[in-house]
């Protein structure tokens, strides 16, 4: 006879008792089919637990992309900051060695085709940098530290160096030796003149032959009217010595003759309203300094400045030596 196990239930109610047989065989039958379900419940928990952990660390990665991603174009960005930031100021250079260049007369010296700046102290102006520092600017070019005002350089800039240092070098070389000269080189605008005020003045009459707006006959005109208001402050084109203080009602009204003698030079300034404080015959002047005020005196049809230029007594075309944007 087979080994069987029962089961007895009683009731505490004083029920009927019952009595239930299973076998051996039975028994484990539903204990494997027990078990066979726990071990299934348990790797289904297990590899669900399992997923949701790769879940995660999958989701962490990708936010770990995203940010990798965020930062690498906020690099680009940066990058390209950067090489705006540096195109314009060799932009800038370019053409401030152009204008010193115009100044100097040495535009033919070589093109600046690619450039930077060094910022030289006031205390060192009469240092050069050159040959005390030759790789001065190449060490700048890398100590710029994050944050700074100025990004750091961009890598074609050390390439750049060499062509721009031998560039700054003429000009250097030529403003210390020129400086005399460059002093009194009328150069500027004969006007004061504020950044809303720049836009205020044209020119109404040229070098040249023209028709007289009073005699209305053909005459030779010596120099440059410029228009612009009433009582705009006249300044002197360059270094030098007033030589006239003339008023008149007639010609060229309230004159002012300056002379450059380094560069044997000598300009006019004419038609004024009147001279400024303590101007006189044999005051050494400044460029940039107030000598008078426009006007309309003389024989004038209207508010201007006429300006001229004379090299070695000869009237010239001022306007062969005013560099446009420079104002003082």
């Amino acid at each position: 006879m087979k080994d069987s196990y029962t089961v007895v239930v009683m009731s505490s109610s004083g029920g009927p008792v019952r009595q239930h047989s299973v076998s051996r065989e039975m028994l484990i039958f539903f204990c494997s089919i027990g078990f066979l379900i726990l071990v299934m419940l348990g790797t289904s928990i297990y590899l669900t637990i399992n997923a949701a952990s790769r879940l995660t660390s999958s989701n962490q990665e990708k936010k770990t992309q995203v940010l990798t991603i965020e930062k690498l174009s906020n690099k680009i960005q940066d990058q390209e900051m950067q090489i705006r930031f540096h195109e314009t100021k060799w932009d800038e250079v370019r053409g401030m060695v152009k204008t010193v260049k115009h100044v100097l007369g040495l535009e033919n010296t070589g093109v600046l085709g690619q450039g930077g700046s060094s910022i030289i102290e006031t205390g060192q102006a009469n240092q050069d940098p050159f040959s005390s520092a030759p790789d001065a600017l190449d060490a700048d070019s890398q100590n710029v530290t994050p944050g700074s005002s100025t990004p750091p350089p961009i890598s074609e800039t050390p390439e750049v160096i060499p062509e721009l240092k031998a560039e700054v070098r003429i000009v250097y070389d030529a403003v210390l030796g020129s400086l005399s000269e460059l002093e009194q080189m009328p150069f500027v605008l004969p006007l004061r003149l504020s950044s809303s005020t720049r836009k205020s003045y044209w020119y109404s009459s040229g070098f040249g032959y023209r028709i007289h707006p009073i005699t209305k006959s053909r005459h030779f005109h010596s120099g440059l009217d410029v228009a612009t208001r009433l009582g705009t402050p006249v300044i002197s084109a360059a270094h030098g010595v007033i030589t006239k203080v003339q008023r008149s009602r007639s010609g060229l009204g309230n004159t002012i003759r300056i002379k450059h003698p380094v560069t044997q030079m000598e300009t006019i300034y004419g038609h004024l309203q009147k001279f400024a404080k303590g101007i006189q015959k044999g005051k050494k002047i400044a460029r940039g300094e107030v000598i008078g005020y426009v006007g309309s005196s003389g024989s004038s049809t209207g508010t201007h400045l006429h300006y001229g230029v004379y090299v070695n007594g000869k009237a010239v075309n001022p306007r062969n030596y005013i560099v446009e944007k420079i104002y003082y």
